[in-house]
C-alpha cells in the first residue's frame, strides 16, 4: 500500500486553501472539500496513512496537484531540525552537502523508464 500520511493531506488543504480560497469565507472550493473529507474520515477512524489507490477521484488529483509541486511559493520544510525553513531545493542540497561531507554518500543522477503496462 503506498501510503499518503495525514500531515501531506493537511499540508495539501494549506495549499489549496491559499491557492483558491473561499470565495464567500464559509463554502469550500471542490478540490479542498475533497481533501477535507479524506482528512476527516482519516481523523475519526484514528489513521495515520491513507492509501493512495483508493482515494476519490477529486481527492487524488488535489493531492497530485500540491504534490506535484515542491517547489511552490511558501512551501517550507518544518519539523526537520536543522531544515526547517529551507524550501525542496535548499533542503536537498543541504542534505546532499551533509552526506558528502560525512563521507557517507556521493551526489549521482539516476535515470529510469517506467512501463506503466497500460493496456
Amino acid at each position: 500500500m503506498a501510503g499518503i500520511h495525514i500531515t501531506d493531506i493537511e499540508a495539501a488543504i494549506n495549499h489549496w486553501r491559499a491557492k483558491s480560497p473561499s470565495p464567500d469565507g464559509v463554502s469550500l472550493t471542490p478540490p479542498l472539500r475533497a481533501l477535507a473529507e479524506v482528512y476527516g474520515l482519516m481523523v475519526y477512524y484514528k489513521q495515520d496513512l491513507a492509501d493512495e489507490f483508493s482515494l476519490p477521484l477529486a481527492a487524488a488529483e488535489a493531492w497530485q496537484d500540491w504534490y506535484g509541486d515542491k517547489t511552490a511559493e511558501g512551501m517550507r520544510v518544518v519539523n526537520s531540525g536543522a531544515l526547517d525553513g529551507k524550501n525542496y531545493a535548499e533542503a536537498f542540497a543541504h542534505l546532499k552537502r551533509q552526506l558528502v561531507d560525512a563521507g557517507q554518500g556521493a551526489h549521482r543522477v539516476n535515470f529510469r523508464l517506467r512501463d506503466w503496462g497500460v493496456s
